[in-house]
């Protein structure tokens, strides 16, 4: 569940090392950094995946948990991997990693599903205090403390280069991951963010919980039903011309769009106005006579909504 996971020890938290000297003797692809600004020196490494930064004051370490542990994210890391993940990260630096801050953590996972990844993003609407934005592989929900984002697996490894195991290149993996990366402390209401924190079951489960949460802050587009049962209700039959028309720009997405284009070259006067444009396609699309679910949305709720138990043993 856990992917990038970022780290700041604080040199307090080190007892009886020079961090300049020693950490760097662990490390590959070791530079030294010169920064005039605030004439400090820092040395830059790798281990592993994970890239480590360490100045006097401490030692920042940036990358995924799940790639350092199992060589790939395509798998799914669980609480006692991820423990073995901070002890492996403490014995190869010889330092107290439990105890860092952690400044970033993203929790995502590979979801199996029955179509093609692309087939699911037209259905994937705005999102409650989150900018959409659409991407050439996938949809991404931004806002100045989270990153929710849809794409596919597969074709990510695939433009990096990564090689794809046999059993998955023909497969249909959604990624959907979920970025915390600003004020941890107030996103999950604590004193302190440690490491050691990862694996304890509580909060694992909750921030797991908040995955399936956020997921469910976005708006699902419904299909249209363009076949009136009835032509002896106007209201409806005319709701039907203007989802005929809606269907016709491009959907609910393209229309709301527009909105949002007409917004930033000043055609409204005010916001309510927005709003008013924005409340009428949503009802005009969302009339239970003539909408309905998709069945991919069906299934991606249900693939959100599993257990996530098994991945706490």
């Amino acid at each position: 569940m856990y992917d990038t996971v970022n780290k700041y020890l604080p040199k307090e938290r080190v007892v009886n090392t020079d961090l300049l000297s020693e950490i760097p003797c662990y490390l590959t692809n070791v530079k030294e950094v010169y920064c005039q600004t605030t004439d400090t020196v820092s040395i830059r490494g790798n281990l592993k995946n994970y890239r480590i930064s360490v100045n006097k004051e401490g030692v920042f370490l940036t990358g995924s948990i799940c790639k350092y542990k199992l060589g790939d994210n395509i798998q799914t890391l669980d609480l006692i991997k991820t423990k073995e993940a901070i002890t492996m990260l403490s014995d190869e630096l010889h330092l107290p990693i439990h105890e860092a801050n952690i400044t970033r953590i993203d929790l995502a996972k590979n979801l199996q599903m029955n179509y093609e990844v692309p087939f699911y993003y037209p259905f994937l609407g705005e999102a409650s205090r989150y900018n959409r934005l659409e991407q050439n592989n996938g949809i991404y929900y931004r806002n100045g403390l989270k990153e929710m984002l849809f794409y596919g697996k597969i074709y990510e490894q695939e433009l990096k280069g990564v090689p794809i195991p046999e059993p998955l290149r023909e497969s249909n993996l959604l990624r959907y991951e979920l970025r915390f990366k600003s004020h941890l402390k107030q996103q999950f209401k604590l004193s302190e963010v440690k490491a050691s924190i990862l694996y304890n079951e509580k909060f694992y489960l909750g921030i797991s919980n908040r995955w399936k949460a956020e997921y469910l802050k976005i708006k699902k587009h419904k299909l249209f039903e363009l076949e009136p049962k009835s032509l002896n209700n106007v209201k409806d039959f005319e709701k039907l011309i203007y989802l005929n028309g809606i269907k016709a720009i491009g959907g609910e997405v393209a229309i709301l769009q527009m909105i949002e284009q007409a917004k930033t070259k000043g055609v409204f006067k005010n916001k309510m106005q927005v709003k008013r444009c924005k409340d009428k396609v949503k009802s005009i699309c969302n009339t239970p006579q003539l909408s309905f679910e998709s069945n991919a949305i069906k299934e991606l709720d249900e693939k959100v909504n599993e257990d996530f138990t098994s991945y706490t043993k």
